[in-house]
């Protein structure tokens, strides 16, 4: 099929909304969380530049878009979420990813981190993903 990523106004995926999206569902399923769009603190990849990916292959790095949520330490166990660009290690699960793929990184106490890679969706994978965000939307708003 033709791929995930091609778009007619690819501006969601560049500035971070659809990621910020998929972190709000996420947060609110697996973290039993109310959050909303607005709440995470967000940056896409629209202003890296050349110079910046030159950097960072001297460097051994590469930029990724990471979204994370990490539950604060207080009296609500409310969370901070961010969709945020980032430079990461090469050894690290993020820098392997191409095109649409992602990753997930569970952060646990029991098992320490565990990755969930979803490579190469399909359009299939994008209409599901689209259709299970507008449901997680429609309940949040009633």
């Amino acid at each position: 099929g033709e791929p995930a990523s091609t778009l007619a106004d690819p501006s969601n995926d560049i500035d971070g909304i659809d990621a910020t999206f998929k972190l709000v569902a996420l947060c609110n399923v697996l973290m039993g969380q109310k959050i909303r769009p607005n709440d995470v603190k967000r940056e896409g990849i629209r202003n890296i530049t050349p110079k910046m990916i030159q950097e960072a292959k001297a460097e051994s790095t590469r930029y990724c878009l990471v979204c994370s949520a990490e539950r604060l330490d207080d009296d609500r166990g409310s969370v901070d979420a961010r969709v945020e660009l980032r430079r990461v290690k090469l050894e690290s699960p993020f820098a392997a990813l191409q095109g649409a793929s992602s990753a997930v990184v569970f952060v646990t106490d029991v098992l320490g981190p565990v990755t969930l890679p979803s490579t190469d969706p399909t359009t299939k994978d994008t209409a599901y993903g689209l259709l299970s965000d507008s449901l997680i939307a429609l309940s949040d708003a009633q």
